[in-house]
């Protein structure tokens, strides 16, 4: 969905998060959502999240969280539109994000997935659905990452690795918050990708509570 089309994921069809809130999940999209936005019926608190954080849109830069586009009607190529596409949105406020310019999303995503498993109430059941933005494109990767990879020399390769590396140390920590918080054995998590040449990475995590 570019950001110029004004559709989405068609409101008649029921979210899998909108079946576990009605099971009594606790329920929280972190990342890409991509699903929609042209008007807030399509956007995730209304359809079956508690909390959204992150793009509505996909292919954002990882550090400015800024993406560009055309305008609808205008096939002049040097006309562009260009924006901030970084949402916290609760059901009843809607905000931008705006204190992570410059924080490389893979750590954005996943301190706030830790932030949310530390502070559940862990009698009540937990959906969090975290479509990472990696490693799909734009290639980049924080230095500490792309050092590991030095002796590869063709480029994109070395930066693709460095962002697989990245996303790896990202999922580890949030595994070991589940764990410290004694929710891992009570918990399915699926990681799974979609089928793109640069593939994005999709982490679900469904912690049932004892009672249930």
């Amino acid at each position: 969905i570019e950001p110029e089309l004004g559709f989405g994921l068609n409101l008649s069809i029921t979210t899998t998060a909108q079946h576990m809130k009605a099971l009594g999940y606790s329920t929280h999209a972190i990342g890409k959502w991509h699903l929609g936005f042209c008007n807030i019926a399509y956007t995730p608190t209304q359809r079956g999240f508690d909390t959204f954080f992150g793009y509505y849109l996909g292919a954002e830069d990882y550090y400015s969280h800024r993406r560009g586009g055309s305008l609808p009607g205008i096939e002049d190529e040097d006309v562009h539109i260009d924006g901030l596409d970084f949402h916290h949105d609760n059901g009843s406020s809607y905000s931008n994000v705006l204190t992570q310019n410059q924080t490389y999303s893979t750590y954005v995503f996943a301190e706030e997935a830790v932030r949310i498993i530390e502070n559940h109430d862990a009698s009540v059941p937990l959906y969090l659905y975290l479509p990472y933005q990696a490693v799909h494109e734009p290639l980049e990767a924080p230095q500490r990452f792309l050092d590991m990879y030095k002796n590869i020399e063709n480029k994109d390769r070395r930066i693709f690795s460095a962002m697989v590396s990245a996303l790896d140390e990202a999922i580890g920590n949030i595994t070991t918050v589940l764990q410290s918080r004694g929710l891992w054995e009570n918990t399915l998590l699926v990681f799974t990708t979609d089928v793109s040449s640069t593939t994005q990475s999709t982490l679900i995590i469904i912690f049932q509570n004892h009672r249930n």
